[in-house]
């Protein structure tokens, strides 16, 4: 019941499309997902997701199971972990997104080191 919980779950993070792109997927995880988010299931080698990185065209979610990604593919897609479950001793999934890109148009002031002085 938790894994369906958990799969339900990153249903909801992974809003905006009608598939979730998925690393590592075995039999359980290509039927749960579209059953339990009305998602397609986009299975990936990660040969494929390194070529997509490659091509700037990576999935902006990626569900990731049993340990199935070198971590430095994942650092140049740019990936942050939202969340880990582990299932058993032998089942660990992982939902990643790509961070957003910086902004740039929103540049903070650096606060004045004599701000708060006068109240002493």
């Amino acid at each position: 019941m938790l894994f369906r919980s958990f799969i339900r779950w990153i249903g909801t993070q992974a809003h905006g499309g009608r598939e979730i792109s998925a690393v590592g997927a075995d039999e359980t995880l290509r039927a749960i997902v579209p059953f339990t988010t009305g998602k397609r299931l986009r299975t990936l080698t990660p040969a494929e997701l390194s070529m997509e990185i490659a091509a700037s065209r990576q999935p902006r979610f990626l569900v990731e199971q049993l340990d199935s990604l070198d971590r430095s593919v994942l650092k140049k897609g740019r990936y942050i972990l939202l969340r880990e479950e582990r299932f058993g001793r032998h089942r660990v999934v992982r939902l990643w997104q790509v961070s957003p890109k910086k902004a740039t148009s929103f540049k903070t002031k650096r606060p004045d080191k004599t701000f708060g002085a006068h109240l002493r």
